[in-house]
């Protein structure tokens, strides 16, 4: 992305008409609009303090970077994660810290909203579950089902119907002679992967569901 489509995503962000953001920085509506459009360049001072009213950094305002904080870009280096991803990730600590200060410090009951404080413990179980890429994998193969339209079954006796979903593989050089390609339309496709994704949920579940009962257990 570029300053242009930056200048505009805080206005976004914050609900910002142009005369509202040229009234924080002490500038002209006609300024904002150049700095939209690509018609002039941000002058250093005016990115400064945009990013300092806005809590971004100077290299975002200034389209030199998509993440909004240096911490944002040091994990993007990192993972490749977006900054509107490490964002939201961030959001779940915010809201689990939230969670345990309205409890701890407050003292108010809110232990009917007790899985909040589970959806890190399960992030953490899912990232390092053996079970994250075949997850993300068949994800993909769900949604996009006309990209693995062309497959192949190991040959044998049994009929399609009755062939279990792990069973289904592409079809590649390697296996070329072990296999029997054949066309299966995307619709019939996405009910086999639909029914494999609901298979590594369950297995996930039965593995979240074991660190819990350890964690219990340790208490």
């Amino acid at each position: 992305m570029s300053f242009t489509s930056h200048i505009s995503e805080i206005r976004d962000t914050y609900q910002l008409t142009q005369q509202e953001l040229a009234d924080k920085i002490h500038t002209s509506r006609d300024c904002v609009s150049y700095w939209e459009t690509g018609k002039r360049l941000i002058p250093m001072d005016k990115a400064i303090l945009i990013a300092d009213t806005f809590n971004v950094t100077v290299d975002y305002v200034l389209g030199r970077s998509d993440c909004t904080s240096v911490d944002n870009e040091y994990i993007h280096q990192q993972l490749g994660l977006s900054d509107n991803a490490i964002n939201q990730l961030k959001g779940f600590k915010a809201h689990d810290e939230m969670f345990r200060y309205t409890n701890d410090v407050i003292g108010k009951d809110y232990s009917f909203l007790s899985w909040y404080d589970m959806r890190l413990p399960f992030i953490n179980c899912l990232i390092t579950s053996d079970k994250l890429r075949p997850l993300i994998t068949t994800m993909f193969q769900y949604i996009m089902p006309e990209t693995f339209q062309r497959l192949a079954i190991k040959f044998n006796d049994l009929q399609l119907a009755e062939i279990p979903i792990d069973k289904l593989v592409l079809a590649t050089k390697k296996d070329i002679n072990d296999n029997v390609p054949f066309e299966m339309d995307s619709l019939t496709l996405k009910t086999f992967f639909q029914q494999k994704l609901s298979n590594i949920i369950d297995e996930i579940s039965k593995d979240y569901k074991k660190i819990i009962g350890q964690q219990d257990t340790k208490k």
